[in-house]
């Protein structure tokens, strides 16, 4: 009988610790563990699990993932502070996945822990006029990310301690690159949450070492034909200690599920588009309970038709309802060098098509031919965000002969982003480079190259004037000119945003730019003007210029005295007064 007792007390216990009150803070990640009372033959596609969770201002069914053997997990947040509760269902009679019930007590973080990490603000979400990016709890939020498409893989070394490792050394693992980067005031980074498409040579995309770091693969089955029906847990057990990372340093991951070249094996022999959808549905449920940005597809080419990858990735809308906790989601666009309209609008369709999609992108064109299409997007009804998630690569030479590190390809990728944000992409910017992206044998050398350390000055320049950069429209017509004939087609352009209410400009001119004469000023008005260092970061001494009756200003020659700009420049005038002439 002591012995019976004994063990009623021991399940109790365990009973409290799993479904019981915890205190945990908002936005922090509440991991929901069932155990499955039956066995069934393919847990990954035939059951559906969930919680209905409620708490502050919030009642939403969110939806878990299978994890090995008997586990299912529902991984939720809490977007405010107070009392939280949740009870459990599944589309199966089962009694460990259905009838379960548990609360938890969610605390507001301090200010200073949010200054620690900024993410314990909130989800990010769209400013009220829906051209930004912010914090849910109103702070201005610019994503500026770095581009590690293979880093879920064993090719970015996951080590467990703590030790620090040099970058730029064959020893710099995941952790190092994490630290390296937010000290360049990098937050985010771009990456494919798996590479399922092997092939026989083991070389290439469908190459080797596409495996975690035990050697695990995404999908079941033989390397060059993967069970696409069948997926791993222990491969995205892996990936969690990155993800988790990630965000216990303030990073945000734009988590593409796979690359476009796996699309016509998956639809050729596993059901289109619910095969797919529930690949999706697995990765975003996975990662629900972090502060990621979520992707159905790494689009760098079109494989399938929007049409068709819309089918799969509006299930998640229409069936479940996502996403509870307001993340975000895009996608990696087409487009070439040959074909620079690629974009996200172009490929899928606005919102209303796209019904998954909460901001647009455009990438994959290595040259400024493909900044109006964040024009065009940026004006588009029912404003999203904008950015460029995949412009020009430092050393990638695809098009140009910049090799990585030098002078040019940094100026290259100082247009990529200059370029890209006073074109509308005030959300923010992707950095690349050479060997980073696919995380080769020679990336640690890449990861020390001048211009990822370059990137972080466009902070300095929007935020020169706080949040009114949010209010800004890319108007570069009203420079004069904005487009001198060059054959490099990163040269000769340039760029114009403003405040409707005419006080504020910024201006960005590549080289081989004219001296301009710059429109849509106040009338009879007194401005600054400062140029910014895009090099170094920092500004140059300010002057005064003026408006003319029709509110046109002349502006002055380029640092240096010179009518032909030598060099990028960044440009800044703010109205001081309004003069009152004869």
């Amino acid at each position: 009988m002591k012995a019976f007792l004994l063990l009623i007390a021991f399940l109790l216990i365990q009973c409290c610790c799993l479904y019981g009150q915890n205190e945990i803070h908002v936005w922090q990640k509440v991991d929901i563990e069932l155990r499955a009372g039956k066995e069934y033959e393919n847990p990954y596609s035939e059951v559906d699990v969930w919680v209905d969770l409620k708490g502050p201002g919030f009642d939403r069914r969110c939806y878990g993932f299978w994890d090995g053997n008997n586990i299912w997990r529902i991984r939720v947040m809490a977007t405010g502070p107070g009392k939280w509760s949740w009870s459990s269902g599944s589309n199966q009679d089962d009694d460990g996945l259905d009838g379960k019930s548990g609360s938890f007590q969610a605390n507001e973080w301090s200010e200073t822990d949010k200054q620690c990490n900024p993410l314990r603000r909130g989800m990010i979400r769209h400013t009220t006029n829906g051209h930004a990016f912010e914090y849910k709890d109103g702070t201005p939020m610019f994503w500026l990310a770095d581009t590690w498409w293979s880093c879920m893989t064993q090719r970015y070394a996951w080590y467990d301690d703590e030790v620090r490792r040099k970058v730029g050394t064959p020893d710099a693992g995941f952790k190092d690159y994490v630290r390296f980067r937010k000290a360049q005031g990098f937050n985010g980074c771009m990456v494919v949450a798996a590479f399922p498409n092997w092939d026989a040579e083991n070389s290439a995309w469908g190459g080797s070492n596409w495996e975690d770091e035990a050697g695990n693969r995404a999908f079941l089955g033989p390397a060059t034909s993967p069970d696409l029906n069948r997926i791993n847990p222990a491969y995205f057990q892996s990936m969690d200690k990155k993800v988790d990372h990630l965000n216990a340093n303030g990073f945000i991951p734009f988590i593409e599920t796979a690359r476009r070249d796996i699309a016509s094996y998956w639809k050729s022999g596993f059901g289109w588009p619910e095969s797919y959808a529930r690949y999706i549905r697995y990765i975003w449920f996975r990662y629900q309970g972090n502060i990621v940005i979520n992707s159905p597809i790494h689009l760098d080419g079109m494989a399938l038709s929007g049409e068709e990858w819309n089918q799969a990735a509006n299930i998640i809308k229409d069936r479940y309802d996502w996403a509870p906790f307001g993340h975000q989601a895009s996608a990696n666009p087409p487009g070439s060098n040959a074909d620079p309209n690629g974009s996200t609008l172009n490929a899928f369709g606005h919102t209303d098509q796209a019904k998954w999609l909460t901001f647009h992108s455009v990438g994959n064109c290595r040259n400024h031919e493909l900044f109006p299409r964040l024009t065009d997007a940026f004006f588009r009804r029912n404003y999203v965000p904008c950015l460029n998630n995949e412009p020009y690569y430092d050393g990638l030479m695809w098009g140009d002969t910049a090799k990585l590190g030098t002078d040019e390809a940094a100026y290259y990728c100082r247009v990529a982003l200059y370029g890209s944000v006073l074109s509308g992409a005030l959300a923010g910017h992707v950095y690349g480079a050479n060997h980073i992206w696919d995380g080769d044998i020679d990336m640690p050398k890449a990861f020390l190259v001048q211009s990822a350390f370059q990137m972080q000055h466009i902070l300095k320049f929007l935020f020169s004037e706080g949040m009114k950069y949010q209010e800004l429209l890319p108007i570069k017509e009203l420079l004069i000119p904005n487009q001198t004939a060059n054959e490099d087609k990163n040269m000769g352009w340039a760029y114009c945003m403003r405040t409707s209410d005419q006080s504020l400009f910024l201006l960005y001119f590549e080289k081989k730019c004219r001296n301009a004469t710059l429109r849509g000023a106040r009338p009879n008005s007194t401005y600054t003007i400062r140029w910014f260092d895009t090099i170094d970061g920092k500004w140059e001494s300010t002057q005064e210029v003026l408006s003319d009756e029709e509110g046109k200003i002349t502006l002055p020659d380029f640092p240096g005295r010179v009518s032909i700009s030598e060099r990028d420049w960044a440009v800044k005038l703010n109205e001081i007064r309004r003069d009152i002439r004869p």
